[in-house]
């Protein structure tokens, strides 16, 4: 592992070494998903695909950060039926 950070440090604690191998395959899917949105994009038929591609993408690391969807929007329905699951669970 010291070897595909370029580090020959030996004094790293292991916690140390994973944050240094985790930044480097950040820094590398960085540079990665650039290229492949690049590439995406040259080939993109605007017919099909209407919004343009982003680095994030295809960056893994990106798409775990992203937030979870924001759900089912409220309206009178939606919270209608939230009322009545709530009493149903109340008896």
């Amino acid at each position: 592992m010291f070897g595909s950070i370029g580090v020959m440090n030996y004094d790293l604690t292991l916690r140390e070494l994973m944050q240094a191998y985790e930044g480097r395959q950040k820094s590398e899917w960085g540079r990665t998903s650039l290229i492949a949105c690049i590439i995406a994009n040259a080939n993109r038929d605007p017919s099909k695909q209407k919004r343009p591609f982003t680095p994030s993408d295809f960056n893994p690391y990106e798409q775990i950060a992203r937030k979870p969807s924001q759900g089912t929007p409220l309206n009178m329905k939606t919270v209608g039926l939230f009322k009545s699951l709530l009493d149903s669970m109340r008896k």
